[in-house]
C-alpha cells in the first residue's frame, strides 16, 4: 500500500441504478479521483453476502493533507453532471479519512476485511505484532493498522444518506482469496483485541475486490 493517508468510503446506492452506479464509478468516477496529485491509486470493492454499505471505495494518499488541496476541492465542489446526477442515490454513506501508522506484509489481496475500532489502542510494539501475526495467516498477504484523522470533514451532503461512522483506528486485512478470509475472522478479531484491549471492534463484512486504478 502506497503513502501515509488513506480514505475510506463505504455505501449502498438505490437498487433502481445500481448498474449505472457500476458503470460510473469504475469508467468514470474513480478514474477521475486518481487524476488529482497526491492521489495515488483507487480500489473499488463489494460485499460478498448481503448487508448494508455493499460497496467500499479505498483511496490510498500521499496523505491526508491530500483532501484539503485546490485540486480535490475543485472535484468535490465541481461535480461532472453524471456524477452529480448519481449523488442523491447514495445510501447509508460513511467517508474517513485515515494516516497509515504501520503495515506488514506485501502485496494486494484479492479479498479485504476491514475492522472498525472505537477505543483506546496498546502501545507500537503490541500492535506491530499484532499486525505482524495478521498477515501471516494462512492465505493472508498484508495487513495495515491506521488512525482515523477526524480534522478532515464529512462530505457536505453525507448527513442526509448515511451514518457518519465516524471511529477511532481501523485494521485491514488483504487475503489471497475470500474463503481464507473467512477462515481467519476469529482469529484476525482477537489480534484486533490484542492491539487495542477494552475497545469496541467492529468486524464488519468481507469485501471482494472489483478494481484497481492507479493515478
Amino acid at each position: 500500500m502506497q503513502g501515509s493517508g488513506l480514505l475510506l468510503l463505504w455505501n449502498d446506492i438505490d437498487p433502481a441504478v445500481d448498474a449505472e452506479y457500476k458503470r460510473w464509478h469504475s469508467r468514470e468516477h474513480v478514474p477521475e479521483r486518481v487524476t488529482v496529485p497526491g492521489i495515488l491509486a483507487g480500489r473499488r470493492y463489494a460485499r460478498t453476502d448481503e448487508g448494508t454499505q455493499r460497496y467500499l471505495s479505498v483511496y490510498e494518499l500521499e496523505s491526508t493533507a491530500v483532501l484539503a488541496s485546490k485540486a480535490y476541492l475543485a472535484l468535490m465542489e465541481e461535480p461532472t453532471p453524471w456524477s452529480r446526477r448519481m449523488r442523491p442515490h447514495f445510501r447509508n454513506l460513511s467517508r474517513v479519512a485515515c494516516r497509515r501508522g504501520a503495515s506488514a506484509g506485501a502485496g494486494l489481496g484479492a479479498g479485504l476485511l476491514a475492522l472498525r475500532i472505537t477505543g483506546t489502542a496498546a502501545g507500537k510494539p503490541e500492535i506491530l505484532t499484532a499486525i505482524a501475526a495478521c498477515s501471516a495467516l494462512d492465505g493472508m498477504v498484508a495487513a495495515h493498522w491506521c488512525e482515523a484523522d477526524a480534522t478532515v470533514p464529512e462530505l457536505s451532503w453525507q448527513s442526509a444518506t448515511g451514518p457518519a461512522g465516524r471511529f477511532d483506528r481501523i485494521l485491514l486485512v488483504e487475503a489471497a482469496d475470500n474463503a481464507s478470509l473467512r477462515a481467519a475472522r476469529a482469529k484476525i478479531e482477537a489480534l484486533a483485541g490484542h492491539a487495542a484491549p477494552g475497545a469496541i471492534i467492529d468486524c464488519g463484512p468481507e469485501y471482494a475486490l472489483l478494481q484497481v486504478v492507479h493515478g
